[in-house]
């Protein structure tokens, strides 16, 4: 057996007094530090906690008090939009050519549909009442309200109309009646179909809201729109609908206003005709335009393409292409060819080379610099220029030698107008090619505008084919703009479809004033130009667009290009201008016809002359 040993003894150390008092101190001094720091801490948090709090309720009391208001008022309370009634648009003669007619559907909540406490009426008298005003059958509207009397909703009668609805509401008001609904649906409606519809556009619906897509619809959206309101009403729990004899906030919608036009009915019909009967008679690969501005303010009077449609039925199949093959819903490149082309007017949208109705700006270049006169002789032969491929020559490859000012414009001479912009050298060329406007656009207010292509870096021989209207492309728009500003003595006036913005009153909120962009030439220039253009129809290439008794400026343009891949250019596009009178203008005419087969634009003078005559 092991024995149990003892543990050995640890000695005891003894300590004096003073070591003693020494070591106490030592160890209440690292207990009082400890407190003292964890009470630090502690403070700290308290603050901490104590900021962040704050922080929360100051967000949550001011900061985004908004915001919680309306959620806590969301639990016993609904928002209901007011959707604002949008203007219409009308020509500058007084028809509407945009309005949004209302209609209403009408539903009830039928577990509480009936007379308040407080009414006159029974729920059997209210319920006869409102299925006879609504046209609807009594039996068959009970038995409804009965089947679905645990549903939230019920619709009753859709698409009633503004004044079947009021008569409604007389009712309902006379009898206190509660549990229904009335919702507005706004729609949009050109009375004139395709009148004018390059120029108008039209509208969409989205979320019971309308918003335009194109033209004066999309470019005017805002001010036609207005402004949603709302209503909050209080609700009930269960059904959700609006309790009776309870406060609402209402904020109600501000209408949108009222556009008219600067856009003459009669003119607008007319140049739709000639054009889309310019476009087929000539087998135009590239359609037609036609326009007509009013020379002493810049308004547009008239703006048409072949290219116009129902603006009730935008998706139909164009006029030149069979119906039969037509499905835009399912061909991506139709949907492309109406979005991207057909449904916005071609005298915005698509720059061509404008041909000799660009030489009366390059005689008025000169005229205003002094290096030419109207007394001026020039010579017509053949100019060379280094890195043209032929020599410039005019429409009929002959020379006529030297000839006067007036004459190489009234027979659209080429070689005379090279000459005469060398006579002024690149800088004072492009300077007025500026002037013109050549590399910005008009500031028309409609949507889709684009600017042509000018040389950036011209040299002798870019300015040299600019001078008859070659190697340069603007918009119809552009050069109608600059014929204004012939017509308006040397002043360029910005053009304009909106006359004026009128609200529901009747109340004019805006109303645009003639603008002036820039002086571009002198009076003198400007009216020198103009007489000589007078010949153009009285001897020169514009006869057939002479009308007797009415002495007008005129020119005409013919442009070139190769479009099937042969060695010559193929067709051709055909540019008429008529300032009407020459001597005090009222009105600029500018039409023209694209890449037609050059054998097929004779009766395009014909064409353009009854714009003329109806005008006349």
């Amino acid at each position: 057996m092991s024995k149990n040993k003892k543990r050995p003894e640890v000695p005891i150390r003894k300590m004096c007094r003073e070591e003693y008092v020494d070591r106490i101190r030592r160890q209440t001094l690292r207990a009082k530090y400890g407190l003292r720091k964890s009470f630090i801490l502690v403070i700290i948090g308290v603050l901490a906690f104590s900021v962040a709090i704050t922080a929360s309720l100051y967000k949550i009391t001011v900061k985004d008090h908004k915001k919680y208001s309306e959620m806590a008022a969301n639990t016993h309370t609904a928002r209901y939009p007011i959707y604002p009634a949008r203007g219409n648009t009308r020509s500058a003669d007084g028809k509407d050519l945009a309005i949004s007619p209302f209609t209403y559907t009408v539903g009830v909540t039928p577990g509480i549909f009936g007379p308040s406490k407080n009414s006159d009426y029974t729920q059997a008298q209210v319920e006869e009442k409102f299925a006879k005003s609504l046209y609807s059958d009594l039996l068959e509207f009970r038995h409804c309200l009965k089947e679905k009397e645990d549903a939230a909703d019920m619709v009753v009668k859709k698409e009633i109309t503004a004044e079947k609805n009021d008569e409604l509401n007389a009712f309902l008001d006379e009898a206190k009646v509660y549990g229904m609904r009335q919702d507005a649906n706004q729609a949009r409606y050109y009375p004139q179909g395709d009148l004018a519809s390059t120029i108008v556009g039209f509208a969409n619906k989205r979320d019971k809201n309308i918003e335009g897509v194109i033209g004066i619809e999309s470019y005017y959206n805002s001010l036609l729109g207005g402004k949603p309101g709302y209503y909050y009403g209080q609700v009930d729990n269960y059904w959700g609908q609006t309790l009776p004899n309870t406060s609402q906030i209402y904020v109600p919608a501000e209408d949108g206003y009222d556009l008219e036009l600067t856009i003459q009915s009669d003119l607008q019909a007319k140049a739709q005709e000639l054009s889309r009967q310019a476009a087929e008679v000539t087998n135009s690969l590239n359609g037609a335009q036609m326009l007509v501005l009013d020379a002493k303010t810049g308004a547009i009077l008239a703006m048409a393409g072949d290219n116009y449609f129902d603006l009730n039925d935008p998706m139909e199949a164009p006029y030149n292409v069979d119906p039969k093959s037509w499905d835009p819903s399912k061909k991506k490149e139709q949907l492309d060819y109406l979005t991207g082309t057909y449904w916005y007017g071609k005298s915005a949208s698509q720059p061509y080379e404008v041909g000799s109705t660009f030489k009366p700006f390059v005689l008025g270049m000169a005229l205003d610099e002094g290096t030419i006169t109207p007394e001026s002789i020039v010579s017509d032969e053949f100019v060379y220029i280094e890195g043209w491929p032929e020599a410039i020559s005019s429409y009929d490859d002959m020379s006529k030698g030297d000839i006067s000012i007036s004459y190489a414009i009234w027979d659209s001479r080429n070689p005379p107008f090279v000459r005469i912009a060398q006579g002024l050298g690149l800088d004072t060329f492009y300077k007025y090619i500026s002037r013109l406007g050549l590399r910005e656009k008009t500031g028309l207010d409609v949507a889709g505008e684009n600017v042509g292509l000018v040389h950036q870096e011209p040299q002798e021989i870019d300015m040299a084919v600019t001078a008859f209207g070659e190697q340069i492309t603007m918009t119809g728009l552009r050069l109608a703009t600059d014929y204004v500003m012939l017509a308006n003595n040397g002043a360029m006036l910005r053009p304009y479809l909106v006359q004026r913005v009128v609200d529901a009153d009747g109340e004019i909120k805006e109303e645009h004033q003639p603008e002036v962009i820039r002086n571009v030439y002198s009076v003198d220039t400007a009216e020198k130009v103009r007489q000589i253009m007078v010949g153009v129809g009285r001897y020169g290439t514009g006869q057939k667009l002479y009308v007797t008794g009415v002495e007008s400026a005129y020119k005409t343009g013919t442009s070139t290009r190769n479009l099937h891949g042969g060695h010559s250019d193929d067709t051709e596009t055909r540019n008429y201008v008529t300032l009407m009178p020459a001597d005090n203008p009222r009105y600029v005419i500018y039409s023209a016809t694209h890449d037609i087969k050059r054998q097929n634009g004779w009766p395009l003078e014909a064409i353009h002359r009854q714009m003329e005559e109806y005008i006349a």
